[in-house]
């Protein structure tokens, strides 16, 4: 029954038959349990344009009323209404930003006064949980399964939905404080967190009640893998608002207590502290009236105490978040991290969380290794070279996704938040295995061959270190914070020093790295303006930070004789601002202070020249051999575009686009490669390939420089790449030019023939794989059949794509209709990208491009 409908829309609790009060017991109805199960479904079906289920449970105010005594009174006895309650629990709960909100012109309620509402509603549903009965009920409810030796897909489900009610309720901001102003002046010394009260109660209540010790044995289960997401999250939500440093801080003591104690020890002691401080805080509520000077005491030495109060207990939260860490990082951190990883990698599986929270899971903990002089058999998993790859793939995939939400309107926020995670994630992993790798200590013991193979393999991972190539062209300030911009430059140095390291260790497969080499693709006005970007900084900029940055301008000035790119303002004004404050810094970079500031003073006549120069190619990177101006306000316009492949090939190659299409042939020889399986057991080779090929995902065609990036914005490179089906189907499968999914390596191989011949040493497998169409390599073109002329209109309705059924020839055949319009939005994605950029030999969209033929 419709409890909503059947009384006009107005909730009642009489229509919801789930218990009653009796001697201040509560007694379930008979039918509880299955009235509870059609109350989750009807909140399911909840209307998203005004929520009136969800606001109606809270108006009733079901948790207290009903859903709280549930729990505690059935978790032991009654285990079918108990998991019930806490089913419906988690709906309830549900963080505002996860449901669905549907605002229509006629509805009289906007949804930011429902917004407010439901607000209020989890404010209710979190103070309703400092009651400590009903946690140690969840707590307790956990435990009793993990004593059966095997648990039913029931149970496995009810596990998991008590982890997601504690996510939720530690997840709920708590109810805004309403201090007099006078007391603003006094806590504006707190941390943040200090005001935190009810998060941290119930956190000290939850480890009291086990919790640290429950989600080892959780992570230690064989059913691991059901709940491995939900125990991320919940341990995400007991450290939220908490630095990683904060915690370093600690650990010293930490460890000291741990090593001294026994864990029942370390249990009394906490629990001890507990009841002190519930102690102190019942007295500090009651100090009006327990004595004549308690009573002469004013409001604000009453207000003060409670702060006093608060700061002890948010002290003793950080002790217990202390002690967790010192107990998961040797016992659960490897397997956790593991489980995520794996679960990842499945392509019919999607984690139950946000891919920032397993980022986070590597940044966050890793530090804490060598503090807690760990051996590295307790996070081998985590530094691993295929984690290093999974890393790298999913920044890319983010990047991928930031650049077309950024010309969409679209919001980024989410995908600021993920990209910034994963770099600090990679930092991470390279710092530790520069610590492990320098530390002659007990720690590091059995890490020689470890490190070895490490070492051996970073120089093999190309995708790697052209993600920051691609992550440094990409930024954009107007969005993405300069913090994010100092972790990019100081990973991409940590990346540079390791493999400069890893040049003392045999290579695997005879790689080999030119970091001389690599570095050129840094030397454009765009990166090193991103540079300048970072130093405009260099007075609240890390040591560390400014050194990182110095060490770059000094291999563009030295290594590559690049200094005319230093003449940028953004570059000069900094240094001209270090030499006028003498400000500090290492005398190794005085050198080229002077250096660039002299040459720039020389070179006064042509300044305006220069700048006007450099914030040109800033904003409109140049194209392959000359720019043009190009109008991007409208649609771009193809008059009667009658070419075929083999045409715009010349054309592109006359017009100086041969780096591009070795590019695109590259990409396509790399991912034939990955499904034939040569990079199986070593997805390092190539991430982007395999994991995309592992996933059953499209594999995109990644611009890694400013001149491939250039090239997807001319007109006769995206007919090209739209001939041969290389573009995505529409906006929202992809920014990036793409090889289908469903490609066979035949295919791949086939369309790379028609950039040029190829032989055995451009690849990394047998040729002979596919060696029934290397016969006609002399003449690639014949493997397509000859194109009949055809026509873009206006709306390029006449789209082509590839055939895959006959694998004996590239056949062609039209696209349905409705493809136009998609293939029309990216190519206009990609022209607005970098605005007035446009390759010589591409004349204005209103020029017919004729078939030379």
């Amino acid at each position: 029954m419709d409890w909503m409908f059947s009384n006009g829309g107005a909730p009642s609790s009489v229509l919801i038959p789930l218990g009653t009060y009796y001697n201040n017991q509560y007694y379930t109805n008979d039918q509880c349990s299955t009235n509870l199960e059609e109350l989750v479904t009807q909140l399911q079906a909840d209307d998203p344009k005004n929520h009136s289920r969800r606001l109606g449970l809270g108006f009733i105010d079901i948790i207290n009323k009903d859903l709280k005594p549930m729990l505690i009174g059935c978790f032991k006895d009654e285990p079918a209404i108990f998991r019930s309650a806490v089913k419906l629990l988690v709906g309830i709960t549900t963080p505002i930003r996860c449901l669905t909100f549907v605002e229509t012109s006629s509805q009289r309620i906007h949804a930011s006064t429902i917004i407010c509402e439901l607000r209020q509603l989890l404010y209710r549903a979190k103070e309703s949980f400092l009651d400590a009965r009903s946690t140690r009920a969840i707590i307790a409810h956990v435990e009793i399964l993990l004593e059966h030796p095997f648990l039913t897909m029931e149970e496995t489900r009810s596990v998991n939905f008590c982890l997601a009610l504690l996510r939720n309720v530690l997840h709920i901001p708590e109810r805004p404080s309403t201090s007099h102003p006078q007391m603003l002046l006094a806590q504006s010394f707190i941390d943040h967190t200090t005001y935190n009260s009810q998060q941290n109660q119930i956190v000290v209540n939850l480890f009291a009640q086990g919790l640290g010790p429950l989600l080892l044995k959780l992570l230690d289960c064989p059913q691991m893998d059901e709940w491995v997401g939900t125990v991320t999250q919940v341990i995400s939500v007991l450290f939220k608002g908490r630095s990683a440093e904060s915690i370093r801080n600690r650990l010293g003591t930490v460890v000291e207590i741990s090593e001294s104690s026994e864990e029942e020890d370390k249990s009394s002691v906490v629990s001890d502290n507990i009841d002190t401080l519930r102690n102190m805080t019942l007295s500090s509520s009651n100090s009006s009236t327990s004595s004549k000077r308690h009573k002469k005491e004013t409001k604000f030495h009453q207000k003060k105490r409670r702060i006093e109060v608060r700061l002890e207990l948010t002290e003793e939260v950080s002790k217990l978040l202390g002690n967790f860490v010192v107990d998961f990082m040797p016992k659960g951190y490897n397997t956790l991290v593991g489980g995520l990883h794996q679960q990842s990698l499945r392509h019919d599986l999607d984690l139950p969380m946000d891919q920032a929270q397993f980022f986070w899971v590597i940044a966050y903990f890793l530090g804490f290794a060598p503090i807690l002089k760990l051996d590295i058999g307790h996070f081998k998993k985590v530094l691993d070279i295929e984690i290093l790859s999974y890393l790298t793939w999913r920044v890319v995939r983010e990047s991928e996704a930031l650049d077309g939400n950024t010309l969409r309107l679209v919001n980024k926020e989410s995908n600021v938040r993920r990209l910034h995670r994963g770099v600090t994630a990679i930092r991470e992993f390279l710092q530790m295995l520069k610590i492990y790798s320098h530390t002659d200590s007990d720690e590091s013991r059995g890490f020689e061959e470890w490190s070895r193979l490490l070492h051996g393999y970073l120089p093999a991972m190309r995708d790697l270190r052209q993600s920051f190539l691609l992550l440094l062209r990409q930024f954009n300030p107007r969005f993405q914070d300069r913090q994010y911009l100092r972790d990019l430059i100081t990973t991409n140095h940590l990346l540079m020093l390791t493999l400069n390291r890893a040049a003392e260790f045999p290579a695997y497969g005879g790689s080999c790295f030119d970091l001389k080499e690599h570095l050129k693709q840094f030397c454009t006005p765009v990166i090193v303006a991103k540079y300048g970007i970072a130093l405009s900084d260099f007075r609240t900029n890390d040591p560390v930070v400014n050194n990182c940055i110095f060490t770059f301008l000094q291999h563009v000035n030295v290594d590559l004789g690049r200094i005319d790119l230093l003449l940028d303002p953004v570059i000069v004004r900094p240094f001209g601002q270090i030499r006028e404050e003498k400000f500090h810094v290492d005398k190794d970079w005085h050198g080229l202070i002077h250096c660039v500031l002299q040459t720039f003073e020389r070179s006064q006549p042509n300044l305006y020249h220069q700048y006007s120069r450099a914030m040109n190619e800033l904003f409109y990177p140049e194209s392959p051999t000359s720019t043009e101006t190009m109008q991007n306000d409208h649609l771009p316009v193809f008059r009667q575009l009658e070419t075929n492949i083999e045409t715009l090939l010349c054309q592109l190659r006359d017009s100086g686009f041969h780096r591009q299409l070795d590019w695109i042939q590259s990409s396509l020889l790399k991912t034939c490669a990955a499904h034939l399986g040569t990079y199986d057991g070593r997805n390092f080779c190539n991430p982007i390939a395999c994991l995309n090929q592992k996933k059953k995902l499209s594999c995109p065609i990644v611009p890694w420089t400013e001149v491939e990036a250039t090239a997807l914005r001319s007109n006769r490179f995206f007919c090209l790449l739209q001939q041969l089906d290389l573009l995505p189907i529409s906006r929202e499968a992809g920014f990036y030019p793409c090889i289908p999914q469903n490609w066979t390596p035949k295919i791949m191989f086939k369309v790379a023939q028609i950039f040029g011949p190829i032989d055995q040493t451009m690849v990394d497998f047998d040729l002979f794989l596919v060696k029934n169409v290397t016969t006609e390599q002399s003449h690639p073109h014949s493997l397509l059949r000859k194109s009949t002329a055809h026509y873009l209109s206006d709306s390029l309705q006449q789209a082509t794509q590839v055939n895959i059924e006959n694998e004996g020839f590239l056949t062609r055949t039209p696209s349905p209709p409705h493809l136009s319009s998609q293939v029309l939005d990216w190519i206009v994605d990609q022209q607005a990208s970098v605005r007035g950029s446009k390759p010589k030999g591409d004349e204005t969209d209103e020029t017919t491009l004729s078939d030379s033929e």
